[in-house]
């Protein structure tokens, strides 16, 4: 936990003393990707060449931090990995795993902790989805993007110096969809009343601790920004980057089916039907938005943002998802 506060501490301190510096246009970007330039207020230039966006084929992301809160699990840390596969035309395919190896709602479930009455264990939160987007309009353009000028790392402190000119790169707008699956802990707590009714017949007044499976499928719009080049700059001493970026805003709409593992006492296991007469009552329907920076040799730079509200148990569905990650981009 201590090593994961550092790592947050670490971002935080990078970007608070990222430094950027005044910049102008001095040529038009032409369609050779020979050399292009951008001349700099304090002195300098920077050469951009080599632009191949279009040339990306594969992403690959570690998400070392992944954090969720939600109403119903205050807090959910855990680590993930994702792999995304682009054609040079018409579609692409996309894959994502998370599990949590911090869950609130799972210390609670312990029954040593004596604050559950179910003794079946629970597995803890666990995400996993596979798709394909499929291009509506794929275009070269040209957009702002960080070019850095220089970078110096001092103990736990990275300052970078940098501009972020308009450089052409490739820009996609896809329809997006697939299979998707989420495994969360839900209490009794959480039902109407605190009191559930099992297949059986039982009645359960104390708080027994489950899991929550929910399958089924999304599909959404999606925009993506590719930028790949080497840059080569005159400020100061001078430096040669290569950049790769994938960038993407996307909205979705889930729908999907819920169902609940049995809860077990010393009277036997108990069947939990969803839906049925003071059973745990469900919501098959849910939505999305969130933003991906993926950026590769940044570090632990590239990030995700995710708000939504997942099919599932009825009230408890809100949810915000952070992440940092290691990128890979070919």
């Amino acid at each position: 936990m201590k090593h994961l506060f550092f790592i947050t501490l670490i971002l935080a301190t990078s970007t608070a003393f990222a430094q950027p510096l005044k910049s102008k246009l001095s040529a038009k970007f032409n369609t050779s990707h020979a050399s292009d330039s951008v001349s700099l207020n304090s002195g300098g230039k920077v050469y951009v060449y080599q632009e191949q966006s279009e040339k990306i084929r594969f992403m690959g992301q570690l998400a070392l931090v992944n954090a969720e809160f939600s109403p119903s699990d205050i807090l959910k840390w855990g680590y993930g990995a994702s792999a995304d596969v682009f054609l040079k035309k018409y579609l692409s395919f996309h894959a994502e795993f998370a599990s949590d190896y911090i869950d609130i709602q799972k210390t609670l479930s312990r029954n040593d902790n004596q604050t559950n009455y179910n003794l079946n264990d629970v597995t803890g939160g666990r995400t996993a989805e596979a798709g394909i987007r499929v291009f509506l309009k794929d275009e070269r353009t040209r957009l702002k993007h960080r070019i850095i000028l220089e970078s110096h790392t001092h103990y736990r402190t990275t300052i970078e110096y940098y501009i972020k000119p308009e450089l052409p790169c490739r820009h996609i707008i896809a329809l997006r969809g697939g299979y998707f699956q989420n495994t969360s802990i839900v209490t009794t707590d959480m039902a109407s009343g605190s009191i559930i009714k099992t297949k059986d017949g039982m009645t359960l007044g104390s708080t027994y601790f489950t899991n929550a499976h929910t399958s089924g499928a999304y599909i959404g719009i999606a925009n993506l920004v590719f930028f790949s080049a080497v840059t080569k700059n005159t400020y100061k001493k001078g430096s040669v980057f290569q950049s790769r970026a994938v960038n993407e805003l996307y909205l979705d709409v889930l729908v999907a089916s819920t169902k609940f593992d049995g809860m077990r006492d010393t009277l036997g296991t108990h069947t939990i039907v969803a839906n049925d007469p003071g059973s745990f009552q469900t919501s098959p329907i849910g939505a999305r938005i969130g933003y991906k920076c993926n950026k590769e040799n940044r570090g632990i730079g590239s990030y995700k943002i995710e708000l939504g509200y997942r099919p599932g148990l009825s009230g408890s569905g809100l949810y915000l998802n952070i992440g940092f990650s290691l990128a890979l981009i070919k």
